[in-house]
Parts: structure tokens; C-alpha cells; sequence
């Protein structure tokens, strides 16, 4: 490629990612408005107690839905034992 041809595609190259660089930022700006604004003024940090339950709930959700799991391959584990003998 000559100079001349270069200097084209880096032109080019660069108003593209300037481009890009000015949509990210109207999508950033916007978000600021809407809804997503109305959410982000509502939230707050949880106060220790309130932390404590949601995460109390999450880690016994976790552990159900990983005990329903490891149920289910065990159930299966013992088809497939029955359908090889």
C-alpha cells in the first residue's frame, strides 16, 4: 500500500471510531433520563440487617436449587443403572 492509501484507511479507520465513540456516548447521556434514572435515585445501600436476610435467602435458594439438581443426577444415575442390567 502507498502512503496515500494509508493515510485513507487510517482516515477512515478514525472517523469510524469516532463514530462509534459518539454513539456510546448519547447512549450514556441517556440513560440519565427515563426510567432507569427513576431507579437509580430510589436505590440506596442496605442497611447490615436488611444485607444479612437478603443474602441468608439467596444462599438457601442456592443450596435448594443445587440439592434439586444433584437429586436429579443421582435419580438418574440409578435409570440408567436399571436400563444396563
Amino acid at each position: 500500500m502507498s502512503d496515500g492509501q494509508q493515510n485513507q484507511a487510517d482516515k477512515g479507520f478514525l472517523a469510524g471510531a469516532w463514530r462509534v465513540q459518539r454513539r456510546m456516548e448519547k447512549a450514556w447521556d441517556s440513560i440519565g433520563k427515563g426510567r432507569y434514572a427513576r431507579v437509580l435515585k430510589m436505590a440506596r445501600k442496605p442497611e447490615p440487617e436488611e444485607f444479612r436476610q437478603s443474602s441468608t435467602i439467596v444462599l438457601v435458594g442456592i443450596a435448594v436449587m443445587g440439592a434439586i439438581g444433584f437429586a436429579i443426577y443421582l435419580f438418574m444415575q440409578w435409570i440408567l443403572r436399571l436400563l444396563e442390567s
